[in-house]
């Protein structure tokens, strides 16, 4: 789980844009109270997306908090509950596995230090986990510290991963959210993909490993065809999730965690769209249309789509009009 999923606040309706960020806020004042101020760096949007699933807010004690992300932004209202201080603990425990995969794909003195400087905090995490997720992270870290190179187990490993997580969260629930583990493995198989579509022009840079690289060369096929064949295994995998979310009928029952997860899946692929553009399509029109940055209202999650009738911002934001400079 890499951070790549999380939505365009500018595309969300008033009533879940302030669920998310009441969710987002609440893990960041988690963290910065179990780990230190300097944890708040460590949230993670895909731990945000799966507390949304949980409808359950209603008995969680509202408080309101001091924000330390801006000078002077007043105050914050978060939610204080055991499961907001668990998904905080997970974020800590995804950033140390990252760590590990990182410093073994590329070692550096300055990764050791860093993973060495949370290790500490997250021994106590993972003694606290259930037995099933221990025994299946052990498995992980032989996977990473082997660095290996077959990205299809990878990607299958990066889908339990993401459903063991959100197993931890649900564990003590009564309603064990089965429909919503098996859409969150998808999502964890969909974030490795769309991880290796993302980065293929830095990891070629960096000269580090990428599977589609890796494919030209085992083929000795072009960049682009492999780069379409690995799209077309996301657009197949976000069909799938798709389906899924549709036969657990999330729309009702869950709405706003239906339309966060669509937002994001819209998100990232439009993501995954810019980035095709950038490697393989001259620069049009259309696309310095689209890298345009424009100052919106005082709504910064807005600012970036580049088109006023496209993203709907005046709808949601403060203003309420479209006399911004875009």
């Amino acid at each position: 789980m890499l951070g790549h999923l999380k939505p365009r606040f500018c595309q969300l309706s008033s009533p879940s844009k302030q669920h998310y960020s009441h969710l987002y806020c609440s893990i960041c004042y988690s963290l910065r109270q179990q780990f230190g101020l300097s944890a708040s760096f460590f949230i993670n949007h895909e731990l945000t997306l799966s507390l949304a699933a949980f409808p359950n807010y209603a008995s969680m004690n509202v408080e309101s908090c001091a924000c330390p992300a801006k000078l002077f932004c007043g105050q914050k209202l978060i939610l204080r509950d055991p499961l907001i201080d668990k998904a905080a603990g997970l974020c800590l425990l995804l950033v140390w596995l990252k760590l590990v995969d990182s410093e073994t794909d590329t070692p550096a003195f300055y990764k050791k230090r860093l993973r060495l400087s949370i290790e500490h905090k997250v021994q106590p995490i993972l003694t606290n986990l259930t037995a099933p997720t221990r025994q299946f992270l052990d498995t992980y870290l032989l996977l990473i510290r082997a660095n290996s190179t077959d990205f299809s187990t990878t990607t299958k490993m990066s889908g339990l991963l993401a459903k063991h997580i959100f197993q931890e969260l649900c564990y003590d629930s009564a309603d064990t959210q089965n429909a919503i583990a098996e859409i969150t493995l998808l999502l964890g198989e969909l974030i490795t993909i769309a991880d290796a579509l993302l980065d293929v022009k830095k990891d070629s840079q960096n000269k580090q490993y990428n599977p589609i690289i890796g494919a030209t060369e085992k083929n000795s096929t072009t960049l682009e065809h492999e780069y379409a064949l690995l799209t077309r295994d996301y657009q197949q995998l976000v069909q799938h999730i798709v389906e899924l979310m549709c036969a657990a009928n999330l729309s009702t029952v869950n709405p706003l965690f239906n339309e966060i997860l669509q937002q994001s899946l819209h998100n990232l692929t439009r993501n995954i769209q810019r980035a095709n553009n950038a490697l393989f399509v001259a620069n049009t029109n259309n696309q310095q249309n689209e890298s345009r940055t424009r100052k919106c209202c005082q709504c910064a999650d807005c600012c970036d789509c580049g088109d006023c009738g496209d993203c709907g911002c005046c709808d949601v934001c403060s203003c309420g009009d479209c006399s911004c400079d875009c």
